[in-house]
């Protein structure tokens, strides 16, 4: 495995309509953990984006290029501008199968600071989902950041690229949006808008409420048994509704709070998956 260590950096601090975002600068330790999941041994490695080095990123291109096809250039943009990874590698193959890209942005609103984690990656291989790898990543990096952050709101952010990738809000989630049953709060689409005019991602039409790719991504490994699941067809039209140009690579932002009821849902969706997981079959 190539070997990486994990820092920090700063970035400068931008003014935006609504709010100021800038990024947080924390010093993080290196971490490395071997999970057993049947057959297989996971290990899930986080690391600075900085300190990637060429195979280390080829090995990242490959991994992705599984889930979606699209330009290098591009991938690599979005990949250079998060600020850690995490990395889910076969032990005895030494074969990546799945990362997440993260930035941490720091809020500032008219009562309060908040805070937003911002994924711009996240894909596992089909035979790690359902393992509860990137609901336990979220519920970490959540106590993390409450307890760097005490008294502060929090958000986790990302746009929701595929049917499937919206469905992970409402097969874990009480609280998110947008939602088809609540309006979205005003508050939280100044946010929304203030950090995608932040990030400056690409093709981000705020009129609209997209990011519009125009057909240069297309994704596919798409989760069939979930979306031909007669609970998620409510949830699947509501995505299409907003964004009717998901078949030519458009995204939609999507956001959440980091409370503690969205952590105890998880949490209990979490462990009714892991007993689905282990229960005879019918």
């Amino acid at each position: 495995m190539a070997k990486r260590c994990p820092q920090r950096v700063d970035h400068d601090v931008m003014a935006t309509h609504h709010a100021s975002v800038r990024t947080l600068s924390a010093n993080q330790p290196r971490t490395s953990q071997v999970i057993d999941m049947d057959t297989q041994e996971i290990t899930v490695r986080r690391t600075s984006v900085n300190l990637l080095d060429a195979e280390a990123l080829d090995d990242i291109w490959k991994c992705y290029q599984r889930f979606a096809t699209r330009g290098r250039e591009s991938f690599d943009r979005g990949l250079r501008s998060a600020d850690e990874m995490f990395l889910f590698h076969h032990v005895e193959h030494d074969e990546l199968k799945g990362f997440t890209a993260l930035k941490v942005l720091e809020t500032y609103t008219d009562d309060a600071a908040e805070y937003v984690l911002y994924s711009y990656y996240a894909d596992l291989v089909p035979e790690l989902r359902g393992l509860n790898l990137l609901q336990g990543l979220v519920l970490r990096r959540c106590l993390e950041l409450k307890l760097q952050r005490p008294g502060q709101r929090g958000y986790l952010m990302f746009t929701a690229s595929t049917p499937t990738s919206y469905l992970w809000l409402t097969r874990n989630l009480y609280k998110y949006w947008p939602h088809r049953e609540r309006t979205t709060p005003q508050h939280v689409t100044h946010l929304m808008k203030d950090v995608m005019a932040r990030l400056d991602i690409d093709g981000w039409m705020p009129e609209k409420g997209v990011v519009r790719r125009h057909g240069t991504v297309r994704y596919h490994g798409e989760d069939r048994d979930a979306l031909t699941d007669e609970s998620t067809k409510l949830d699947i039209a509501f995505y299409h509704q907003l964004n009717p140009g998901a078949d030519e690579g458009d995204s939609l932002p999507c956001i959440c709070p980091l409370s503690f009821a969205n952590a105890m849902h998880l949490v209990r969706n979490m462990a009714a998956r892991a007993v689905r997981k282990v229960a005879p079959k019918q």
